[in-house]
């Protein structure tokens, strides 16, 4: 018996040890070795206080002494859970029960001692899941396999407002709305049989019947034989994000002040437009508009006012708009109209954007005041106009600019030719600037002269390209894409140094030369010219100020005077030379050669060219000369191309010149030897004599009805080089002279009167001979007729002349 009970012991799962009155243990079982890690022999007849914390010593001896001292009903059925202490110092939590006999007058006392790590865990984890379950912000809801409510959490009751008790043995979906309940909870069923999970946004009502989206996540508990026992639904009430993030999607695709589409959202629209019209064949119009005048209403009556403004625009744009269009602001007081389904022969766009500009031009009470405004708008038509959503916004922008510049109030559409141009205007700029750096500009000299003493009074620089495809190109295939931005400052600066670069390399040859450099008006305007020049000249110190002369063009059109003056009298300081190019040629001739500062006047070389041959251009250089000989300038010409030009030039009194019959424009290393065959040559003492003023005039108006009668002649037998329309007699060149310079000559002379319908006549023949609308039944009478007409014309002229 006794080595039965000792078996048991031994085996016992539990530690079961033994210890006398005095405290020392007697008794140790193997379950008490895998517990505390102490062997047998080595705890045996020791203190059970080794098995107790340090701390909690001293109140076990007391403890154990009123165990001792008798108290034995402290010991009935009684289970401590204290902490025990393990050899390696580990602490144990564990379960204690004691009990106690007597042998021979001493108490002995039993402890069978269970490890509760295990059950501890457990409970600590039941408890947390418990406080999980009340604590969870997340409504939860346990249900049975039939999905009838056991049990719901506190969280519940807040998200729903329906209690515990009044939800218990419901059906676990029953807050779905109605709305696609069926379909929703066949998902649901589908899902949890197949996949013991589902999740995802549910529409449910609360008990107040208010709606909210809760994210719902249900799950599904199986027994060990794999029967489904309950499901676990948990939800979460995300009705403020799905607020939050319709609010976001608002503020990502829509104005906040209109409430209208922005330019994300138009983009989308326009991308589903583009396609809509590729498959139905119908066209779209976008339509960008700009108000007129909106800066004006925010700067004088604030920006409340301008607001206001926007949003009655808006309102008034909606009635126009049909239900499929768009209307979309895209910043500030810009708007974009998305016009579909157009019909492209019928162009009803057209009648939508003037209803447009009718409403918004209508007058606005505003703030209790009346405001008046008009919109520039521009228009693109897809798929004629076939790019993508950034280039068509881009184009119909283009168009917009160029209805302001029409005055406003009005609508363009865009032109994808003009496009093109502008396209190739940015291209050639951009050329422009690195030809400079790659420096493929040359300058080319052409020479002036004093034609009455031979002298070589300087040369003017003029401006190539050397293109690495095209060749060498003239000023006028390259220039005009540099003027008026900072293309025209880079070369104007480059012409400038190169220029007293070639000075100062030919003085150091011998030849001393006035070259002269044209300036265009941007760069004669750019802040510190003056200055720029002074440093340029500072370099130079080889050349004086007096031998570089700025040519200023008229065409350029100076637009602030006064900075113009300024800055040129600020150069004339430097002692830099001043002329004025293109004389005659701008729109404020004497404005321009009173004001300013020249010492020069150049006469444009197409007077110079036709003076021969018009007397209308004679007049003009002969008036010219005579303006700068009154107000003590000097007076150059250019456009000399023959002798007879120089020796006509001479007579009138200009005696400098430059042109084609002196020498064309070349390279600068041959313009000294050039220099030395001028001088040996002597041309200039070969002139031609020119005749007395008024016979000479006289014989260049004969000349020109002459050609004139020529040109019709060759007209009619060659119609495609005819002109579109012919002048009437009193504005081609022999008519003005007749009513001008020739009437003041000799108006009160018979045989001159006699010349007017004479010529008025010879107009009439010409134009039923080059008129094919109203036929031409003999043209070689007419032609005939021409002829006697034009030997009268001409007779009266020679009786002119001997008169």
């Amino acid at each position: 018996r006794e080595e039965r009970l000792r078996a048991v012991v031994e085996t016992a799962p539990d530690a079961i040890l033994l210890v006398d009155e005095d405290g020392l243990l007697f008794g140790w079982n193997e379950g008490a070795q895998r517990l505390f890690g102490y062997r047998r022999e080595a705890i045996v007849g020791t203190s059970y206080l080794h098995l107790v914390l340090p701390e909690q010593r001293a109140s076990a001896q007391e403890e154990f002494a009123r165990f001792c001292s008798g108290h034995m009903e402290l010991l009935q059925g009684r289970a401590w859970e204290v902490v025990g202490l393990a050899e390696s110092g580990e602490k144990i939590p564990i379960e204690l029960v004691i009990g106690a006999w007597e042998t021979g007058g001493r108490r002995n006392f039993s402890a069978i001692i269970r490890d509760i790590r295990a059950r501890r865990q457990a409970e600590d984890d039941l408890r947390l899941a418990a406080s999980v379950y009340a604590h969870s912000y997340e409504g939860i809801i346990i249900a049975n396999a039939h999905q009838i409510i056991l049990d719901v959490n506190p969280a519940f009751t807040r998200i729903t407002g329906f209690s515990r008790e009044e939800v218990l043995g419901r059906d676990a979906l029953f807050m779905v709305c109605e709305s696609g309940q069926n379909s929703m909870l066949g998902d649901i069923e589908s899902s949890v049989r197949e996949m013991d999970f589902w999740q995802g946004e549910v529409c449910s009502q609360r008990k107040d019947g208010s709606i909210f989206t809760e994210v719902l996540s249900v799950s599904v508990i199986r027994d060990q034989t794999g029967r489904l026992t309950h499901t676990i639904s948990v939800f979460s009430d995300i009705s403020l994000l799905k607020e939050h993030e319709r609010e976001l999607v608002r503020v990502a695709n829509y104005d906040t002040l209109t409430g209208l589409p922005n330019r994300r959202l138009l983009a989308d629209r326009m991308m589903q437009a583009m396609a809509r019209s590729r498959r139905t064949g119908r066209s779209m119009a976008l339509c960008y508009l700009d108000l007129d005048g909106f800066k004006r209403v925010n700067d004088e009556l604030g920006h409340v006012t301008g607001d206001s403004l926007l949003v009655e625009v808006t309102e008034r744009l909606k009635t126009i708009l049909r239900e499929d269009d768009t209307l979309a602001r895209i910043g500030g007081d810009e708007f974009v109209l998305l016009l579909v389904g157009m019909v492209p022969e019928e162009e009803a766009w057209r009648n939508v954007v003037e209803r447009i500009l009718q409403k918004i031009s209508m007058p606005m009470a505003l703030e209790g005041k009346s405001v008046s405004i008009s919109a520039s708008i521009g228009v693109t038509l897809f798929p004629e106009d076939d790019c993508n959503t950034d280039t068509l916004l881009r184009h119909c922008d283009q168009a917009m600019y160029l209805a302001k510049d029409k005055g406003k109030n009005c609508y363009q559409l865009f032109d994808a030719e003009y496009d093109r141009e502008i396209k190739d205007y940015r291209l050639r700029v951009e050329e422009i600037t690195r030809a400079i750096t790659r420096r493929e500009f040359v300058l080319y000299y052409q020479p002036k002269v004093d034609l009455s003493n031979g002298q070589v009074v300087g040369a003017e620089a003029l401006i190539r390209w050397r293109h690495p495809e095209l060749g060498l190109l003239p000023p006028g295939e390259f220039l005009r894409f540099a003027e008026g931005n900072d293309q025209e400052v880079l070369v104007g600066e480059w012409v400038l140094r190169e220029v007293l670069e070639q000075m100062t390399d030919w003085k150091s040859q011998g030849l001393a030369l006035t070259i002269s450099a044209n300036i265009g008006a941007t760069h004669l305007l750019r802040e510190n010219f003056a200055g720029r020049l002074r440093h340029f000249l500072e370099l130079h110190p080889m050349v004086r100020p007096g031998e570089l002369e700025l040519e200023i063009l008229e065409t350029t059109g100076l637009g602030d005077m006064k900075a113009a003056v300024r800055t040129l009298n600020n150069c004339r300081r430097l002692g830099v030379q001043i002329s004025l190019d293109d004389f005659g040629t701008g729109y404020s001739s004497l404005t321009y050669f009173l004001k300013l500062p020249v010492h020069l006047l150049k006469v444009d070389q197409s007077f110079v060219r036709g003076m021969l041959e018009d007397p209308n251009d004679l007049g003009m250089v002969e008036g010219m000369i005579r303006l700068a000989r009154a107000f003590n300038r000097m007076v150059i010409a250019e456009g000399v191309e023959t002798l007879e030009h120089g020796a006509l030039l001479l007579s009138l009194g200009c005696h400098l010149m430059q042109g084609y019959g002196i020498a064309r424009p070349m390279p600068a290393s041959e313009l000294p030897q050039w220099v030395n065959n001028w001088r040996r040559g002597q041309l200039w003492r070969s002139l031609p004599p020119v005749s007395h003023d008024e016979n000479r005039v006289l014989a260049i108006a004969s000349q020109s009805f002459n050609r004139w009668v020529e040109d019709v002649l060759h007209a009619q037998q060659h119609p495609e080089e005819a002109p579109d329309s012919l002048p009437d007699s009193s504005s081609c060149a022999f008519g003005r002279w007749y009513g001008s310079s020739g009437y003041a000559h000799y108006g009160s002379q018979p045989v001159y009167q006699k010349i007017a319908p004479l010529h008025e006549r010879c107009h009439e023949i010409a134009f039923q001979l080059l008129n094919p609308a109203r036929g031409v039944p003999d043209a070689m009478a007419l032609t005939a007729k021409l002829r006697q007409v034009q030997e009268e014309i001409n007779h009266c002229l020679q009786t002119l002349v001997g008169r």
